[in-house]
């Protein structure tokens, strides 16, 4: 593990650092591959964050509604269901507490600078392809929020943009086992049991023939 100097000498020294409700109190410890600041919040709440984490947090948590109220009276967007696809967007990038952030925040998605701390600019550049019911979807599942890379999807298709969602070929295109079953009018465990069994794709999506009873007379 790098001691505190040689890690400092190798980044920019971040002591003394404040912006908006926090401050760097001095450098903390690397786990060999960040380091981490201690960082005071105007509460008095001390944590040890990244250099990324210090850039992108305004304060420990505690003025959260604080800031999201000034961030409403600037754009009137507060009920609008697509401000709540970016707080959304922001909050699993950046809340460890947050219960997407396994898959988000821990695995390095970030949000680019122009939407972060912007909700304005956000809706600037997404805003004009917006429909109602619609959400957030990357293009590329292990690339960052941006401009380039995002764009507006249904939840079914988002579901099927899923890192560990699988499409298959059938009739209809490339979709998930679960719609290719419907679209069959077959039960998807069926579906699901045919191809786990190695049953050859032609027979995957034939109806289930049903045994009847054949009753003979006496």
């Amino acid at each position: 593990m790098a001691n505190v100097e040689t890690w400092k000498n190798r980044r920019k020294d971040l002591t003394g650092v404040k912006h908006d409700y926090i401050e760097v109190l001095g450098f903390s410890h690397s786990n060999g591959k960040k380091g981490y600041w201690n960082v005071k919040c105007v509460c008095g709440v001390v944590k040890q964050w990244t250099a990324r984490d210090i850039r992108v947090n305004q304060s420990c948590g505690c003025k959260k509604k604080e800031l999201i109220g000034k961030g409403n009276e600037t754009h009137g967007m507060s009920k609008h269901p697509a401000y709540w696809v970016w707080r959304s967007m922001i909050d699993r990038c950046t809340l460890d507490t947050h219960q997407a952030w396994a898959n988000y925040g821990a695995r390095g998605i970030r949000v680019c600078d122009r939407w972060f701390k912007n909700f304005e600019a956000f809706w600037e550049d997404m805003g004009p392809t917006y429909k109602s019911g619609l959400t957030i979807e990357r293009r590329n599942v292990n690339g960052d929020y941006t401009p380039e890379n995002c764009m507006w999807a249904s939840y079914v298709v988002q579901a099927r943009n899923k890192q560990n969602t699988k499409l298959i070929e059938s009739p209809w295109g490339r979709i998930t086992p679960s719609e290719a079953a419907d679209k069959a009018g077959i039960k998807r465990t069926t579906l699901y049991y045919r191809i786990k069994a190695g049953v050859p794709e032609s027979e995957w999506f034939k109806p289930v023939e049903r045994n009847r009873l054949s009753i003979t007379p006496t």
